[in-house]
């Protein structure tokens, strides 16, 4: 019944295989239903972190400036989503904030590209007559993988959209179709993450395959415009150089130690807190010769080569299908594995590709549930702190025990085979739609709420939670209820669950609300970094009206802040190294703005009636 069904898109979605597909009793539509609700609700969550702070500066530049002086280190085709929802948030008369709303529109291309792979799956499988239970376990990895959902609508990430791109070039490479869309869908993947050069070892032999086609060479002229169409806007504006630079040029500087938070070649050998630069068999020493071989930053880079190499070659000896996927599976995890300043995310690709190659031969279920496993667990690895201790780990479980249950037993009689479950595909899309649009319009209501509630209610506001914050910091990335290496924030022998966890030397500028007249928190170096020394300093418009003495990380000391920010617009909380920058972790704890209600905060300042307590 399937020899017929024509493939009428790249993605094989024609309104030819939608019918058929529906009458195999496999209900596509409600897949795309479950993960689009995942996708949906979860992106409300909390699990975000400081990551989403960077989309609400970057989407503020561009509702504000544009393309002009855009400086994030981020390649362009994203950015181009967040100039959309910057020129929304100009519609509804608003500015960017963290909140539920930027969070739910940040994760909409997520969502989107998520419910695209699916479409891809359905259309391998239903081309290769597979049974309903394969058909329907499959789908349900897909729709509830715990690694897809973790990373995008939970953590903010946006690999799976570049991921879909390298898992599209992979699979119209190995089969010999679509050849002419090769070359411009690894050009977007390449300008929506670098990290796409992770499957080069892959590519070469497969281009070697096809050398003599006309189509595939006759890609690379759709290069030029497809790459001047997402580079326009930095063009215009003039910031190319400066995006280039950020995005590609400096980006592994951004790492100056081997291996963050990912559980890779260099975390094992206890190597993931040393500068990628020193010798590996004597960190106190400095390499600078021959002996530069044995360091993470080139040994890495050699071992990965290797890696690459033996790829490569295997890929020529051996051209079938299933060995040029489970090389592209084995590219993209020797690229976390071998490289230094890898972090724990890094190897998402591999799910995609996992789950597309599984789509396409049976034979890599099992590598998709595994590489489901390991990329869920990485992803556990940071994320678990900031999105509770149980959630995700239910959520890994109950989704392989459903995914491998269907595979081995089938589906079970009446549970996905009624009608109502099989109506057409464009049904469950409109579904969809109304669904986002009504989570819009309710993350909208919930995001005007909740600013009306930080700007005039009596009592206090968390810090972390204000709009409209900047930060500037010497090592890795500022942490919000977490430290700088996203572990829980621990003084001593207390921890805390709110505040910021940053890098000496570093400063967080904080507009004051309009109704705050006091702001408060504590210091301390983080217990984890006893060799830290650090000064802390709160500046109040400009002005320094806090410093503490040298706090370090041994003594395990608090120092508490109290500042008058009645009518001042910022506050920024500076970090000073003292002696040098080793481990200087600077956690600022409980961070809040006592407040009062507009009405009395402006006549309690005109009578210079002094401060009380909350």
């Amino acid at each position: 019944m399937y020899d017929n069904m024509k493939l009428a898109s790249p993605l094989g979605l024609g309104q030819e295989a939608v019918p058929r597909v529906s009458q195999a009793c496999r209900p596509l539509g409600f897949w795309l239903f479950a993960a689009t609700i995942l996708n949906l609700f979860l992106a409300g969550g909390n699990g975000f972190g400081s990551d989403i702070q960077y989309w609400v500066d970057w989407t503020r530049h561009m509702q504000l400036v544009g393309y002009a002086n855009f400086g994030g280190n981020y390649p362009p085709a994203y950015i181009h989503w967040l100039w959309l929802v910057g020129r929304l948030y100009d519609l509804l008369g608003i500015m960017p904030a963290n909140d539920i709303l930027l969070r739910f529109l940040a994760n909409t291309p997520v969502w989107l590209c998520h419910l695209a792979m699916m479409g891809v799956m359905a259309r391998l499988m239903s081309r290769r007559h597979v049974g309903d239970g394969e058909w329907n376990g499959l789908m349900a990895l897909a729709a509830l993988n715990p690694a897809i959902l973790i990373d995008g609508p939970i953590w903010g990430q946006v690999d799976i959209i570049f991921s879909l791109w390298i898992g599209l070039a992979l699979l119209w490479l190995i089969r010999g179709h679509y050849l002419l869309l090769v070359a411009p869908m690894l050009t977007l993947a390449l300008l929506t993450k670098f990290q796409t050069i992770c499957i080069a070892p892959v590519l070469l032999p497969l281009v070697w395959t096809h050398r003599r086609s006309q189509r595939l060479w006759a890609g690379l002229l759709l290069v030029v415009p497809v790459a001047l169409l997402i580079l326009m806007p930095y063009l215009r504006a003039g910031s190319f150089d400066l995006m280039l630079e950020q995005a590609y040029l400096q980006a592994s500087s951004m790492y100056p130690v081997a291996t963050l938070n990912a559980t890779n070649f260099w975390y094992l050998l206890g190597l993931n807190d040393v500068h990628h630069s020193r010798f590996l068999f004597d960190i106190a020493r400095d390499a600078k010769g021959a002996e530069k071989l044995f360091t993470a930053q080139y040994g890495g880079l050699v071992l990965f080569a290797l890696w690459s190499l033996w790829l490569t070659v295997d890929g020529f000896l051996h051209n079938r299908p299933e060995r040029h996927w489970r090389n592209a599976m084995l590219s993209t995890v020797g690229f976390f594995l071998f490289l230094p300043a890898m972090h724990e995310r890094y190897m998402f690709p591999a799910v995609v590709i996992a789950l597309i190659a599984a789509a396409a031969y049976s034979r890599f279920i099992l590598h998709a549930l595994v590489i489901t496993v390991l990329i869920t667990g990485h992803l556990l690895f940071v994320m678990a702190p900031g999105i509770g201790p149980h959630t995700p780990y239910v959520l890994s479980v109950l989704t392989l025990l459903l995914a491998v249950g269907m595979a081995v037993r089938g589906t079970p009689d009446g549970l996905l085979r009624t009608r109502w479950f099989n109506q057409h595909l464009g049904i469950w899309l409109v579904v969809c739609v109304t669904a986002w649009a009504g989570m819009l319009a309710f993350h909208l209501d919930v995001a005007v709420e909740q600013r009306e509630r930080l700007s005039g209610s009596m009592g206090w506001i968390d810090a972390t939670l204000v709009p409209g914050r900047h930060h500037r910091q010497s090592w890795g990335d500022l942490r919000i209820n977490a430290n700088v290496g996203n572990r829980p924030l621990l003084v001593g022998n207390q921890a805390f669950s709110s505040g910021f966890g940053t890098h000496a030397p570093s400063t967080i500028d904080i507009p004051v609300p309009r109704s705050a007249r006091t702001f408060t928190a504590q210091v301390g170096v983080d217990a984890g970094a006893p060799q830290g020394e650090i000064a802390f300093e709160v500046r109040v418009d400009g002005v320094n009206v806090w410093r503490s003495p040298p706090v370090r990380g041994e003594e395990g000391r608090l120092f508490n802040v109290e500042v008058d920010v009645r009518g001042k617009g910022r506050v920024e909380l500076v970090a000073h190294e003292l002696d040098s920058m080793t481990a200087d972790h600077a956690n600022w704890l409980n961070p809040r703005f006592l407040t009062q209600p507009l009405a009395t905060a402006g006549a309690q300042t005109a009578t210079g009636t002094t401060r009380d307590e909350p």
